[in-house]
């Protein structure tokens, strides 16, 4: 290994901030010939990586698992950056202070300058922090057969011709109840999925929408005591992490998905995932390309029968009045749904992994 050079990443946060993350560190690796090794243990996966995902042909860098022997392995070489982590790759912790993740003990974070070539053997980056390059990184992705196949079995529940609500209210809130009731008149009527992390808001919400013919949950939320469900210590991560892919594949294949500020004017990163998805149906089929025959047929003639679907006239006025209000109260994310369409639009007829737009 000690003639190759090699960048550690280890993402930190949810999905979302893990994927942009890595993204970060595929285009730099690609850039500057180096193999990634990508450790997802310390951030929201809490998992083997490779065991959700596969490069696809045009990923870029050399993929390497994080095992004991590769961290052994990079513990050797001597020219590190940051050169405090050299040596001790299981051993240092990091705290989360102004904004970026230190080593204990003193202010150092565990990063590289990414606008420049490094001489150094091997780069360790420890960072979170969102954005919608996790798109970008998806094109270069597929799930794994195990991974792909289950996520269909589970949208299988759903049937067909359905709405979507993400509502984070956990350790970002949401005035969720002032939201829910000002969408409730779009969704009368309808099949409308509901993904959320919080048990307030599973269990409010049948009241709060009152009117859809039907509300649909995937599973159901523990109580999180404020906390995030991904920095929740869990007995069975690969379970944990299937709820939240099947939440964001479910959302990306709802007809229409609403979402909205949580409390700090932000919007949530899975919520910004969720709709560019929805907005690239073919890249959704990319991701689960490899879940078993059946199931993607079925998959398919759902979304066939989604787009032959009919809504009645009194469904689309009320859908036209939330639409036109949103421009006034929840301009953030029409705003934002629009961006993803605009960088988006000319997908099909562009390079098959175009440049993702700045999109902030």
């Amino acid at each position: 290994m000690t003639s190759e050079k090699f960048l550690l990443c280890r993402p930190r946060g949810g999905l979302n901030d893990a994927l942009v993350q890595l993204e970060a560190c595929r285009a730099y690796a690609a850039k500057h010939r180096r193999r990634l090794v990508v450790d997802m243990s310390r951030g929201g996966l809490k998992d083997d990586f490779h065991r959700y995902f596969k490069p696809l042909p045009h990923f870029g860098p050399e993929l390497l698992p994080w095992s004991k022997d590769v961290a052994a392995a990079l513990d050797r070489l001597q020219y590190v950056v940051p050169p405090e982590v050299a040596g001790r790759l299981a051993s240092y912790r990091t705290s989360f202070v102004d904004n970026r993740f230190r080593l204990d003990g003193g202010d150092l974070p565990v990063l590289f300058d990414f606008s420049r070539d490094h001489r150094e053997d091997l780069l360790v980056y420890e960072q979170g922090g969102g954005g919608v390059a996790a798109l970008n990184l998806l094109r270069h992705l597929a799930f794994s057969e195990e991974v792909a196949s289950e996520i269909l079995r589970r949208l299988e529940r759903l049937g067909a011709d359905y709405d979507a609500v993400h509502v984070r209210h956990s350790d970002y809130q949401t005035d969720y109840r002032r939201f829910l009731r000002r969408i409730a008149p779009a969704l009368r009527g309808r099949r409308v999925l509901l993904c959320t992390d919080s048990r307030a808001v599973q269990a409010e919400a049948p009241e709060l929408l009152r009117g859809c013919a039907r509300i649909m949950t995937l599973f159901d939320v523990p109580e999180t005591g404020g906390q995030s469900l991904h920095s929740l210590a869990r007995d069975n991560a690969f379970d944990a992490n299937l709820d939240t892919l099947t939440d964001l594949l479910a959302l990306a294949s709802a007809r229409r998905l609403y979402f909205t500020t949580v409390t700090k004017g932000v919007l949530s990163g899975f919520s910004i995932l969720a709709e560019g998805l929805r907005q690239q149906p073919q890249l959704v089929r990319g991701l689960l390309r490899d879940g078993r025959a059946e199931l993607l047929a079925d998959y398919e003639a759902r979304h066939r029968q989604d787009r032959r679907a009919q809504l009645s006239f009194e469904a689309r006025l009320g859908r036209l009045a939330v639409s036109l209000g949103q421009l006034a109260w929840n301009s953030k994310a029409k705003r934002q749904s629009r961006r993803l369409r605009r960088d988006f639009m000319n997908f099909e007829a562009a390079d098959p992994i175009p440049a993702l737009g700045s999109g902030a």
